[in-house]
């Protein structure tokens, strides 16, 4: 289905067309994007803490006023289903300020501290905040001419922000006390009425628009913003939901959410490429990017943590076939997983490592430049490199061997060939070696581990540590890591079957984010935070203790996992909380 044609943006009543500036001076413009978002994110935390107290739920009915043409639309649901409540619920009881005891208390101190300069405190708030707060922008909003880019046509950013109102009449007072108070009466209000709508524009410095309709109060950086809300809620332009991107997007993610955010990517990219004509090469890469549709990721909780689950469309004829490649690996559990032991910090670990450099080199590196030359030259691309031996999977660790400061990690890639891998190593290091200076090729040892030959080369530039680049390759599996010690853990990972697999704090992620997959990222925070407090001095250690632990101590582990399909990518983020 085709994309809708918005209808054309109505002139004010006041004879001025959309696109006129209502505030003068760019300076003045950020000022008023920068309010209004900041007044909008204090608004959707702290109601959607208070929603807590009911379990009901409610979908999401605002997008049926958001304007066709929006490019960016973030909506976050304050009265989520009843499950999403009570995970949210049992998930802020872990935080002593945030507990059933403390919540509002906390809660209002937040809301009165953000709106101490308007004049506004929280119960001019909580009272009509109903069960949704989304945020809309056209695509012309992100260009760099909206922000004030220069030129006649340099205007102020359409940004709409939609509060779902249980209490019109008390938000219209709590409107009006902001308009009259410390910050609004700088702003020289005037009221007007359009479509039926009541709506009151300020012309000064703080100022923008707003009205109240349909059960809902619109804060605008424009009148023309609100002017289009109001005309999308009385169906004289399309909605958002007309938009076959949204849909999409919107019908691959969660439907019990805390929230959602849409991007449609060729809109902006579309807005972007309008103001960046004379700057090498990014048309190019913009072009690239129309092949891909909509974006959109949602945010759910759980009793132990909180899941972003994101998808990506795409067109899978207008990809480039290094593209097609790249994204055509099938998800699967990486192999190189194996080798990464218990105890590491974190890794990156993806599939499909031959098509994805083959994508990136064709870009940076093409065929006779000085990169593709020394590549070459080094073994990794060319009829011999090493590329043309790679078989898909890879990761990289990070780790600590006991008694040492210093972090460890580690790359293991798996190849078709351990002659070719341990032959592309070899000259790889002494290559570089050679190179940089920072090690001589003849201070390369080998040692023999369980039949595996480890060589290292200590580093000039670091005498005294553990560092002393180290390689070796077992059964196709080639090994670049930080010291010998940290091969042999690798090794020992592998062979004993005791790798990050029977971590119990990976095991409670990829509960979540799942092991067959086209790309992983991990990271054990309490391991790091521990690792970090034991380097610092006893007073720092202390501060640490007062100001870092009680708010990330309740942090456990981090996992991102990323999965191909024909047409679409998918993502899952999940931070657990303990």
């Amino acid at each position: 289905m085709s994309e809708p044609d918005p209808l054309p943006a109505p002139r004010h009543n006041d004879g001025s067309s959309p696109g006129d500036s209502d505030l003068p001076g760019p300076p003045r413009r950020l000022r008023v994007v920068a309010g209004i978002a900041a007044v909008a994110v204090a608004v959707a935390a702290a109601a959607g803490f208070l929603a807590l107290r009911a379990f009901h739920g409610s979908a999401d009915a605002v997008v049926s006023m958001v304007p066709g043409d929006t490019a960016l639309y973030v909506t976050v649901n304050l009265d989520p289903p009843g499950g999403q409540k009570l995970a949210v619920a049992s998930l802020f009881n872990k935080f002593p300020a945030l507990s059933d005891q403390k919540r509002s208390a906390t809660v209002n101190a937040w809301l009165d501290t953000a709106f101490s300069s308007t004049g506004l405190k929280h119960e001019d708030i909580t009272p009509w905040v109903g069960s949704e707060f989304s945020v809309a922008m056209p695509a012309s909003a992100i260009s760099p001419v909206a922000f004030g880019g220069g030129g006649a046509t340099s205007r102020q950013p359409d940004v709409s922000v939609l509060v779902a109102s249980k209490d019109d009449a008390k938000a219209q007072v709590a409107l009006d006390k902001f308009k009259n108070g410390p910050t609004g009466r700088a702003g020289r209000w005037t009221t007007s009425v359009f479509d039926g709508v009541t709506v009151t524009t300020g012309a000064g410095a703080g100022s923008g628009a707003y009205a109240i309709t349909n059960h809902t109060v619109i804060l605008a950086s424009t009148r023309a913003a609100v002017d289009a809300v109001i005309d999308t809620t009385q169906g004289k332009r399309a909605s958002l939901q007309s938009s076959s991107r949204y849909r999409t997007v919107e019908s691959q993610l969660p439907a019990d959410r805390l929230g959602l955010i849409y991007m449609d990517i060729p809109a902006f990219v579309n807005g972007v490429a309008s103001s960046l004509p004379s700057i090498p090469g990014v048309q190019t890469q913009l072009s690239a990017a129309r092949a891909y549709g909509g974006f959109g990721a949602a945010l759910v909780a759980s009793t132990d943590g909180v899941t972003v689950y994101g998808t990506e469309n795409f067109d899978a004829s207008k990809l480039t076939p290094a593209q097609r490649t790249q994204l055509g690996a099938a998800p699967h559990a990486n192999g190189s997983l194996a080798f990464v032991p218990k105890t590491a910090f974190g890794f990156l670990a993806l599939t499909g490592l031959q098509q994805t450099l083959t994508s990136v080199l064709q870009t940076v590196s093409p065929t006779g430049s000085a990169i593709d030359a020394t590549l070459q030259q080094l073994g990794v691309t060319g009829s011999a490199g090493i590329i043309g031996h790679l078989s898909g999977d890879a990761a990289i660790e990070v780790n600590q061997a006991p008694g040492q400061a210093t972090p460890a990690g580690a790359l293991v890639f798996d190849t078709n060939s351990t002659s070719a891998a341990q032959s592309f190593l070899d000259h790889l290091m002494s290559s570089v070696c050679v190179q940089s200076s920072v090690c001589d090729p003849s201070q390369i040892t080998t040692q023999l581990d369980a039949g595996v030959r480890i060589s290292s080369v200590p580093l000039a530039a670091a005498p005294g540590t553990h560092i002393a680049p180290s390689w070796a390759v077992s059964n196709g599996w080639a090994i670049i890591a930080t010291s010998p010690a940290e091969v042999r853990a690798m090794l020992a990972s592998h062979s004993s079957g005791s790798n990050i697999g029977t971590s119990p704090g990976y095991a409670a992620v990829t509960s979540h984010v799942g092991t067959s997959n086209n790309g992983m990222f991990y990271v054990d925070v309490p391991s790091v935070l521990t690792a970090i407090r034991m380097v610092l001095p006893a007073d720092a250690q202390a501060s640490f203790d007062r100001s870092v632990a009680p708010s990330l101590g309740h942090l456990g582990a981090v996992a991102f996992s990323s999965r191909n399909a024909s047409d679409h990518m998918t993502f899952t983020v999940f931070v657990q909380v303990r």
